[in-house]
């Protein structure tokens, strides 16, 4: 994230970009979890994120992993460097305590449509295909908490 900042306030460029590492956060964790890409098959593990309880520092790293591996694969299907940024504005954005897919609420922060120039247009832009949409079972998945410094 301080890169990216470094990047859009024009203190820094990255010239290599096909080597730049996607950011894993909680919040994109949570948007992959609720949208079907990321399925959580532990029921234990599954659980604890429908009851946002506490996870394992090695459950936590396991989603961090699968969503790592999903980010380069997203990166690889649609041939761009994946840096994060949409999929983190997006899931910072419309899919946070109270979905816009079921609220029908304005996003809870603007910075994806600031991002993207658009506007809210009554429903979030993956609505149409996301599981979390549709099906509580998905939607009410939280991201892993876990007690951490690293951010």
């Amino acid at each position: 994230v301080f890169l990216y900042f470094l990047e859009v306030t024009d203190r820094w460029r990255v010239s290599d970009t096909e080597n730049l590492l996607p950011m894993i956060d909680y919040h994109i964790i949570r948007l992959f979890c609720r949208t079907g890409c990321l399925e959580v098959q532990e029921e234990g593990l599954r659980q604890k994120l429908l009851r946002k309880e506490e996870v394992t520092p090695e459950e936590e790293q396991l989603l961090r992993e699968s969503s790592f591996q999903i980010r380069q694969q997203l990166a690889t299907v649609f041939d761009v460097p994946e840096r994060g940024e949409l999929l983190y504005l997006l899931s910072r954005s419309y899919c946070r305590n109270a979905p816009v897919c079921v609220s029908g609420n304005k996003p809870e922060n603007d910075s994806f449509d600031l991002y993207t120039g658009g506007a809210f247009t009554g429903t979030c832009p993956l609505q149409k295909w996301c599981p979390g949409a549709c099906h509580a079972t998905y939607r009410d998945l939280w991201e892993p908490m876990i007690q951490t410094e690293n951010y």
